[in-house]
Order: structure tokens, then sequence, then C-alpha cells
């Protein structure tokens, strides 16, 4: 797995971002939050750094209003952070392609994006 640039996730957002946390029946995201939390762990952010962790969907939606999905991001708020998130970027098949940080949480290795 490799850290984000900027440009790669310009490029990931500019498929358009359907947010929202997965479904309790794990329809949305299935099997992303097992494949998020190793990301995670592969960082050195533990299940006990964690304060809030959820699911979003990346999707696209055709002329005919049929809805894609292409990726998924783990937000995390992690203990150390008073704001911002951890965010692991997902393939739709929820394998993860990078992990970074956002407005202005800082982890040792990883880039705020």
């Amino acid at each position: 797995m490799r850290r984000t640039s900027l440009a790669m996730l310009v490029a990931l957002l500019a498929g358009g971002l359907a947010a929202g946390p997965a479904t309790a029946d794990g329809k949305r995201g299935r099997g992303c939050e097992a494949n998020a939390r190793a990301a995670l762990a592969d960082v050195g952010i533990s299940a006990g750094d964690i304060r809030e962790f959820k699911i979003s969907v990346q999707s696209t939606t055709n002329s005919q209003g049929n809805r894609k999905t292409t990726g998924h991001f783990a937000w995390t708020k992690i203990k150390q952070c008073g704001k911002g998130s951890v965010v692991v970027s997902m393939t739709p098949q929820c394998k993860p392609v990078s992990v970074y940080t956002r407005s202005g949480c800082q982890v040792a290795g990883l880039e705020d994006c």
C-alpha cells in the first residue's frame, strides 16, 4: 500500500462522493471495515487509538440514474488529533489504496491532504 498524493486525492474525488456510513445490513461497503482497520494498523494506528470510525461510499450516477460504486473511504478520528481525520481510501472491492490525514490531523509518515 502506498500513501496518496494530492493529485491522486483530487482524481478520486472527481468521480463524485456519495457520503454516508455503510448500511446496517452491510450491503454498502461489505468487508471494508476489516480492511480499513488493517490498513490503519499497518501505519501504527491501533483500535485503542480510534475515537470514531465510519465508512463512506464514493459513486457516480449515469444519465439513466444508475449508481456505480467507484470506491470507499474510512474516515477515522483518533485520540491524538483534536481535529481532523485519518482516511483510508479503498477500491470498490474494499482493497486499501492509500492512507492520509485531513484537516490538520498530524500522524508521522502520513501526508495531510
